[in-house]
């Protein structure tokens, strides 16, 4: 008996941090089906050249976009007969994050724009490209709940930052306040950052830190 393969794709959200709230690039489809709605970057897994979904990924992102981000992870698979009017497909979701200055000179050379995410979705676009809304919100979802235990929200910030830009950082992804002295001693305890130089702004100079590694984890969750 032969089976029907079904379509095989990347859907890559693409976040960035903008005035403590999250948004997401989009670009509208240039072809049908769906043609004109607003829609994730993402593409076809090209088995011929592409090692694996991660690889497919970055792959998509370099030649739609000309572009990596700061931080690319797999999150979640979405697959069924209803996501894509042409028939059976599934999508492997990455969720890539980047700072927002150089995300908004990217949407602005691409013909893309950055959507807010926040308050459920309520200010993405009411009819886009097949499940891309589901997708970002289950994303998201993740998001959120990984920033409780590592130091995936660093890679919304500068390569160089303060203590408080990075609680900043946290506190609009979790949704939450943090005491700034026990976030402070938390995260120099756990040694992920390593300092830099002193940052300047409209007050005294601050100490600034990057991350040692793409991604650490803490031995017990920010509270």
């Amino acid at each position: 008996m032969k089976y029907e393969k079904p379509d095989l794709t990347v859907d890559i959200v693409l976040l960035t941090l903008i005035d403590g709230r999250l948004h997401v690039a989009l670009m509208p489809r240039d072809k049908a089906p769906e043609a004109g709605k607003w829609a994730l970057t993402g593409g076809y897994i090209h088995t011929n050249e592409d090692a694996d979904s991660q690889q497919a990924a970055l792959r998509t992102l370099r030649s739609k976009l000309d572009f990596e981000p700061r931080h690319l992870e797999q999150v979640f698979t979405e697959a069924n007969a209803q996501r894509d009017p042409r028939g059976w497909s599934a999508s492997i979701v990455y969720l890539a994050l980047h700072d927002p200055e150089v995300l908004q000179a990217l949407v602005a050379s691409r013909g893309m724009q950055l959507f807010d995410v926040e308050d459920d979705g309520a200010h993405l676009p009411v009819d886009m490209a097949f499940d891309h809304k589901e997708l970002i919100s289950k994303a998201v979802a993740r998001l959120r709940a990984k920033a409780g235990y590592s130091t995936i929200v660093g890679h919304f910030l500068p390569e160089s930052f303060t203590i408080a830009e990075l609680q900043g950082a946290y506190e609009a992804v979790r949704q939450t306040k943090l005491n700034p002295a026990n976030f402070r001693r938390k995260i120099l305890e756990m040694a992920f950052l390593e300092p830099t130089s002193l940052l300047h702004s409209s007050g005294r100079p601050a100490q600034g830190y990057r991350l040692v590694h793409d991604i650490d984890y803490f031995d017990r969750e920010l509270a």
